[in-house]
C-alpha cells in the first residue's frame, strides 16, 4: 500500500530525503520559497546535495503519481498526505 509522504522544507537535509523516498513513494516536497521550487522543478540543484540526473528522474508534475516527487509551494496539496517529515 502506497502512503504519500510529504517532505517540508527543500534544502541540504529534506531534498536528498524527498529524492530517495521518491524512488518508491509519491512525495510531495512542499518549501516556502518560491524561487527554490522553481528551481528543483526544472531540475537544478544550487546546493548541490542532488544531482541534476537523479533529480529530473525522480520528478513528476502530477501529485497524485504513485511513485515520484512533485514539489510545491502551495499548502493545500500537501493536506492528504499521511506522512509528514519536516526538515
Amino acid at each position: 500500500m502506497n502512503k504519500k509522504i510529504t517532505i517540508i522544507g527543500l534544502g541540504y537535509v529534506g531534498l536528498p530525503l524527498a529524492v530517495e523516498f521518491a524512488k518508491k513513494y509519491a512525495v510531495t516536497g512542499f518549501d516556502i520559497h518560491q524561487g527554490r521550487v522553481d528551481e528543483l522543478n526544472a531540475g537544478k540543484d544550487s546546493t548541490l546535495e542532488v544531482e541534476d540526473e537523479l533529480l529530473k528522474s525522480v520528478l513528476s508534475s502530477d501529485p497524485a503519481t504513485s511513485s515520484g516527487m512533485f514539489l510545491t509551494t502551495n499548502i493545500e496539496e500537501i493536506k492528504n498526505s499521511a506522512i509528514y517529515i519536516v526538515t
